[in-house]
């Protein structure tokens, strides 16, 4: 919750229409002024809503929504926002950093979301971002806090945003990689057993790098660098566990086996939302030297990330899936996997 003061016309104080307080309420996706549900937002824009007059509202279908929608850049910073008769509501223009120029339109309108489609928090003058994790202030190019990935760049400063390359980059909250509270503990364990780096889980479910933790010195160097891409990454990743996985597609659903299917099983439909779900059961895999072998649910999990989710997030061609797979097992000393010039990323 954001509570807005504003300052008292003097300083011999002001009378009580003056003093006037607004707060802000978030509750997932609905965003409510005054205890009043004034937008709720949607992939790609949010809807504001129209309240009858000398009305009790007493449901949500009462209100009049309409749809507003974002026109972004390369790097997801909001241009246009557009309404649903194709109204063009706002017109945003940025300086590399984020800072708002002068021809900009409409910038105080209740439309808060701009630079990376973060909330611009206009409390007290100050003009910050809101990334979640930590604030930014275009003005100074500089964050409020450390940068959670900052011992990995050395010779970057960890206030710096962007690694001083806005043009080409943006910087997300650092925590891309979710896993619901049930599955939490395991799957923590399973990528802490190969992982070079160890990892913990905030309170919203999003994996982050475990600083206090000391590094794995058997794990895998190249694990935890597809890791903290993906953490780094636009998308979100989400990590289940499960026998079974139902996708949605368009109006009706579908199941299918995740034990049947290796063990394992990445829906990587949408580029920006890419779903894992690892079987605890396990799986028998042919190895390079003729052997078979049963796999682990981590080291499943290995193949998925590796091979196919990471992959997607970041957009890379990256080759075949089970060779991604046996660079993390080199490094691990484990036996390789035939490579199945089929089973591409």
């Amino acid at each position: 919750m954001t509570a807005v003061v504003p300052q008292a016309a003097n300083e011999q104080g002001a009378s009580s229409a003056n003093l006037r307080h607004t707060w802000t309420d978030y509750w997932g996706n609905f965003i409510y002024e005054n205890d009043t549900l004034k937008q709720t937002l949607i992939e790609g824009g949010y809807v504001s809503y129209e309240y009858p007059q000398n009305t009790a509202v007493t449901s949500i279908s009462q209100l009049a929504p309409t749809y507003h929608f974002y026109v972004q850049d390369h790097l997801g910073n909001n241009r246009l926002v557009v309404d649903e008769k194709g109204t063009i509501e706002q017109v945003n223009h940025y300086y590399p950093y984020g800072g708002l120029m002068g021809e900009s339109k409409n910038i105080s309108s209740n439309q808060r979301y701009k630079y990376n489609g973060k909330e611009f928090d206009r409390m007290h003058g100050l003009d910050w971002y809101d990334y979640g994790a930590r604030y930014h202030d275009p003005a100074i190019v500089r964050w409020f806090s450390v940068d959670p990935l900052a011992h990995k760049y050395y010779s970057i400063s960890p206030y710096a945003y962007c690694a001083n390359d806005p043009v080409n980059k943006f910087d997300p909250d650092g925590r891309k990689i979710y896993i619901p509270q049930k599955y939490q503990k395991k799957v923590l364990e399973m990528i802490n057993t190969f992982s070079k780096t160890q990892y913990k889980v905030d309170k919203n479910g999003g994996v982050c790098i475990n600083d206090k933790a000391k590094e794995n010195e058997k794990g895998s160097a190249h694990y935890s660098e597809k890791i903290n891409a993906v953490i780094s990454a636009k998308g979100k990743l989400t990590i289940k566990l499960g026998d079974k996985y139902v996708a949605k597609m368009g109006s009706k659903s579908k199941t299918f086996d995740v034990v049947k299917r290796g063990g394992g099983l990445t829906d990587k439909t949408n580029k920006n939302n890419v779903k894992t779900i690892i079987s605890e059961k396990g799986h028998t895999v042919t190895m390079d030297n003729g052997d078979t072998a049963k796999k682990s649910a981590a080291e499943i999990l290995i193949h998925e990330f590796v091979g196919h989710a990471a992959p997607r997030l970041l957009g890379k061609e990256t080759g075949n899936a089970i060779e991604n797979e046996n660079i993390v097992r080199v490094e691990l000393g484990l036996p390789e996997r035939i490579v199945d010039k089929k089973h591409h990323e």
